[in-house]
């Protein structure tokens, strides 16, 4: 990928990534990599939201970096009657506005989003990584969305941190409850 900053070639790994949060409980529920070929970071965003909407989600809010708030985006939120991000409006067919960081509960869930982020990158390993082949590399990350999703259930019930579940894990001093994975067994041949 290209570093803005330098202007010379960099590695690295560009996700477009889905999440689900409340402002208290945070889970990432899919991903899709960017690898600059045939689609764009735009139609990958616009595949995970009409995932999303297929398997019947109807949130309440929805909210993303400002990059994403291009027309297509915008123009898919508006067809399916998903909220527009705050800020944003249509009027006539076109869109009004301007997404940007806000307080509040706003805030609040931009947080909740980036401390998704932080957890996958800084604690499960989406970063440092050491594959070059790509379905290594995928099942990599998406082993990082499971972990997350059950260090983030854990810590919900024990009233810890995302971080300080994360510590007692590796100490030894909790076990990682791995129920929700049970009708997941797969039949041995």
């Amino acid at each position: 990928m290209r570093d803005t900053a330098t202007g010379g070639w960099a590695y690295g790994l560009s996700l477009v990534v889905l999440a689900w949060t409340d402002g208290k409980r945070r889970i990432p529920l899919a991903f899709l990599p960017y690898f600059g070929e045939e689609e764009s970071k735009l139609d990958l965003a616009l595949a995970l939201l009409e995932w999303a909407k297929e398997a019947g989600f109807r949130p309440e809010g929805v909210l993303f970096d400002a990059w994403y708030a291009a027309r297509q985006v915008l123009e898919w939120l508006h067809a399916h009657g998903w909220p527009l991000p705050r800020g944003c409006s249509s009027v006539g067919g076109s869109f009004t506005g301007r997404t940007g960081r806000g307080g509040g509960a706003r805030g609040r869930m931009r947080q909740a989003i980036e401390e998704i982020f932080r957890g996958l990158q800084q604690e499960l390993g989406w970063t440092g990584h050491r594959h070059w082949r790509r379905g290594k590399l995928l099942a990599h990350l998406a082993l990082g969305l499971v972990a997350y999703g059950l260090i983030e259930r854990q810590r919900e019930g024990l009233g810890l941190s995302f971080y300080g579940c994360r510590r007692r894990l590796i100490a030894g001093k909790l076990s990682l409850d791995l129920s929700p994975l049970l009708p997941v067994q797969v039949e041995a041949a």
